[in-house]
């Protein structure tokens, strides 16, 4: 089964992308970025990172750099969530390294649609 490392601070999206994935999915919450790197430097490999941009602890794209200069992580896929709509903003996380990016509020079926392609392509 597929592990993915959802990080998101927001408990009903968090609620939300957990429902719509657990039945295909192995789903690990975390609430911060800084919670999600110790779960990943303890040994933890997800198949997919699904996070928002908005974060209490580090920003999104502070994450996506880190993960890009790793060496480590930089090949694990990521699919940003976030109710940024900027066009700037979406092209600077794809250059961090994000694989994909949707804008909140997200269909759902469109959410299941792009984590299956991403996994599909990744592993």
């Amino acid at each position: 089964m597929n592990k993915i490392l959802l990080i998101e601070d927001d408990q009903p999206m968090s609620w939300l992308v957990e429902g719509l994935l657990e039945k295909k999915y192995k789903i690990t919450l975390k609430d911060t970025p800084i919670e999600a790197l110790k779960w990943l430097e303890s040994g933890n490999r997800p198949h997919l990172i699904i996070s928002d941009l908005k974060m209490p602890d580090m920003k999104g794209t502070m994450f996506l750099q880190y993960l890009k200069e790793s060496g480590f992580y930089e090949n694990l896929p990521v699919l940003i969530i976030t109710s940024y709509n900027a066009l700037q903003m979406k092209q600077k996380c794809l250059n961090l390294g994000a694989a994909e990016y949707l804008e909140k509020p997200f269909n759902p079926e469109t959410l299941v649609e792009t984590v299956n392609r991403m996994l599909k392509i990744h592993n």
